[in-house]
């Protein structure tokens, strides 16, 4: 792993690191105490981000579902309507046919009559 050393004339050290830091005994308080908020801060502000983005990704995802969600429910709802459209077609088929029977056999009966 990348780290950073730095050395002291009097052997003091610090060691910095992506995520976190070691120093000797001999650092001042107060640049241990700077360090300890630096990476506080950065862990806070790495977390805020990586939510934003889990967040962000979940909303699209649901996006992306509810947008798919509705495609197969208009396709659904167009195959119903067209066979609800090829039942009346056919009804209406059948009725003519009726008709034109009915026509036929009364056709057929004022003939047998008139001879």
């Amino acid at each position: 792993k990348e780290c950073d050393v730095a050395q002291a004339g009097d052997g003091q050290w610090i060691v910095i690191r992506p995520n976190r830091f070691a120093a000797s005994n001999g650092i001042s308080d107060r640049l241990k105490s700077r360090l300890s908020k630096f990476y506080r801060d950065q862990k806070e502000r790495r977390q805020s981000t990586n939510l934003r983005i889990k967040n962000y990704d979940a909303r699209i995802l649901r996006e992306s579902k509810q947008r798919e969600e509705e495609a197969v429910e208009k396709l659904r709802v167009a195959k119903r309507l067209k066979a609800v459209e090829e039942e009346q077609q056919a009804k209406e088929v059948q009725q003519a046919e009726v008709r034109r029977r009915m026509n036929e056999e009364k056709k057929r009966k004022r003939e047998e009559l008139e001879e």
